[in-house]
């Protein structure tokens, strides 16, 4: 009996290690499986992490190149503001040394209008010629020949108003028939 159940044991024992055996090569076989299945994906990981890392480096490449080009065109739209507002600048001085050219012929007009309004007095005497001979004040209105007495201040007030060529003009002209 005692061999009889040692044999029964053995069998018994047999059948668990076969069990055992059989259990840890399917749960071998499991766990093969999923590290299989988890070296896989971690491929699956690592090219999708290669392709974002290639998409990024393109990107940056993209965002770089970009950078440049708009910093040249920065660089470029400065040196032409730089230059806008210096000839800005330049026409800014141009149109008020304009302004005060205008300022300064609009003064010399008034000058010679007031001028022209003091020489134009109905009072001033009227002669013929050189001879200084008075003429006839009905003829005044018919004739356009003679001559107006100017008193001298207003003849100087007058030469005071010519430019210096025509002051330079009139002094030759008349040095000449003084001779």
């Amino acid at each position: 009996e005692s061999e009889e159940a040692l044999a029964e044991s053995r069998q018994l024992l047999s059948a668990q290690a076969r069990s055992a055996s059989q259990s840890h090569t399917a749960e071998a076989a499991k766990l093969r499986a999923a590290a299989d299945a988890a070296t896989n994906e971690a491929d699956a990981q690592r090219r999708r992490g290669d392709q974002l890392q290639s998409q990024l480096d393109g990107a940056k490449q993209d965002l770089s190149a970009l950078q440049r080009q708009l910093d040249a065109e920065r660089d470029a739209r400065q040196a032409s503001d730089a230059t806008n507002i210096a000839r800005l600048a330049q026409l800014e001085r141009e149109a008020q040394e304009a302004r005060d050219e205008l300022a300064s012929w609009r003064a010399r007009i008034e000058q010679v209008d007031g001028f022209v309004l003091e020489i134009c007095q109905p009072q001033f005497a009227v002669v013929k010629d050189e001879t200084m001979a008075p003429m006839d004040p009905d003829a005044r209105n018919s004739e356009k020949d003679g001559f107006v007495l100017v008193p001298l201040h207003l003849l100087l007030q007058g030469y005071a108003l010519l430019p210096g060529a025509k002051k330079q003009s009139i002094a030759s002209k008349y040095e000449a028939g003084r001779r």
